[in-house]
């Protein structure tokens, strides 16, 4: 290899590491949502039933209408926080980036594997290279609105890691 050729390989895998993690790291955010989105709609569900039911009747007579209006105000809550952080929009966002990264990755997967037998020519994997780079950059743009957070990398690099001492990898491809 060359000097130009080994700096062009160490890119491709820096590109499929960061991207990698930046895929898994939208998934674990889509996750958490998801995990959000399904505590407090059984929450609503749940305070609602209670509210709608006779058991408060049956189970505290003297209080029930105190008690049914103080779980309806926590309905409501529940229910406008669901409105207001929209998880279900934004599960669907983190998948959308995580799919988009998950297709930069295994295509970046199979250039560096192309280099690596020499199947290609060198141009031509440049080429697609600099193109993935590009549509990586594009990715990072469109995904500003569902930022993954510092706890959703952390959970992704560990997954991977994980991930690669099971399959005897050492972090790379």
């Amino acid at each position: 290899m060359t000097t130009d050729l080994s700096n062009t390989y160490g890119e491709m895998e820096r590109l499929y590491n960061d991207s990698r993690v930046v895929k898994r790291a939208h998934f674990s955010a889509a996750q958490g949502k998801q995990r959000a989105r399904t505590i407090i709609g059984l929450a609503i569900i749940a305070l609602n039933v209670l509210i709608s039911s006779s058991l408060i009747d049956v189970l505290v007579a003297d209080k029930a209408a105190v008690l049914i209006r103080i779980l309806a105000v926590f309905a409501a809550a529940f229910a406008a926080i669901q409105t207001f952080f929209n998880f279900q929009k934004d599960v669907e966002a983190h998948h959308s980036a995580g799919d988009a990264y998950g297709s930069i990755n295994r295509r970046v997967r199979l250039l560096v594997a192309e280099f690596k037998d020499g199947s290609r020519k060198p141009d031509d994997i440049i080429a697609d290279f600099k193109a993935l780079t590009e549509e990586y950059l594009k990715a990072n743009t469109r995904s500003k609105g569902c930022i993954p957070t510092d706890g959703d990398y952390y959970k992704a690099r560990a997954a991977i890691e994980r991930s690669d001492d099971r399959e005897g990898r050492v972090g790379s491809i």
